[in-house]
């Protein structure tokens, strides 16, 4: 009877030997890199994390399947996939989506900054380069502020007399057309978010001959200091006009504008 008990205890012993199979150290790496992909829906170096799980789950997958059964781990590999796919679509939306309102805020802001000086109201312009939490509301009455303020009337005076697009404007008023003509960089500047937008001021001449020059407004993005919730975008630096455009490509559009504009008037 003892010699049945053990040929059963060593036959059970084989079949549990027999259905061991190890577990794909991969597929762990896997699962746990698709659980850290999370982090990439917060920013773009995370990425890192949904690239190392699809990477080792299709080696843990392809070693898997041609242990011959002698490894496992093939379902924890293919969760692993799915999550750093699902988070870094969603990152990369995420990342798409910020990335266009920023651009369009900023804009939005070189517009309404050259707009200012269009028509003469320099004090709300420079009110514009200075970043949120620093500057008045829009709103507010800029002229009774400044007439109190000695240090805010020396900054508008300097900011007229050193800015060459301040006195362009002034000139030309509502015989210039304004709009934007390029983004030639948009993403991290000189350490914080920004962007480096050319506008094109189009306007007539004395010899009633179509002229045009680009400014670039550098804007930046920066947070409250008081609320470090919030945040907004200032003008940074002005260049122009005349300004020499750093990408070639709008470079060449510009010449190519100002010829096009020479022959229709000649013709």
């Amino acid at each position: 009877m003892a010699e049945v008990s053990e040929f059963v205890a060593s036959e059970q012993t084989e079949t549990r030997v027999d259905d061991y199979r190890a577990l794909s150290v991969l597929s762990i790496i896997c699962l746990v890199a698709g659980i850290l992909s999370l982090a990439a829906m917060a920013h773009p170096i995370f990425w890192f994390f949904p690239v190392v799980a699809v990477l080792t789950g299709a080696t843990a997958i392809r070693h898997i399947r041609r242990s011959e059964g002698e490894l496992t781990g093939e379902a924890a590999a293919t969760a692993g996939i799915t999550l750093g796919m699902v988070f870094f679509l969603a990152g990369l939306g995420t990342f798409l989506v910020l990335r266009w309102q920023g651009k369009r805020e900023a804009t939005n802001l070189g517009y309404r900054f050259l707009q200012y000086l269009q028509v003469g109201d320099t004090s709300r312009a420079a009110n514009l380069m200075e970043p949120v939490g620093f500057r008045l509301p829009e709103n507010a009455n800029f002229a009774e502020v400044i007439a109190t303020d000695h240090k805010a009337q020396k900054q508008i005076e300097s900011f007229v007399g050193t800015e060459p697009v301040v006195k362009v404007l002034a000139r030309l008023g509502g015989q210039c057309e304004i709009s934007l003509y390029d983004v030639e960089a948009f993403g991290t500047i000189e350490g914080e978010p920004g962007a480096y937008l050319v506008y094109k001021l189009d306007y007539a001449d004395q010899e009633d001959q179509r002229t045009q020059l680009l400014v670039m407004l550098h804007c930046a993005y920066r947070r409250n200091v008081h609320k470090r919730s919030e945040g907004g975008w200032y003008v940074r630096k002005i260049s122009g006009p005349p300004y020499n455009p750093r990408s070639a490509r709008v470079r060449e559009a510009a010449v190519h504008d100002h010829a096009a504009g020479g022959d229709d008037h000649d013709h």
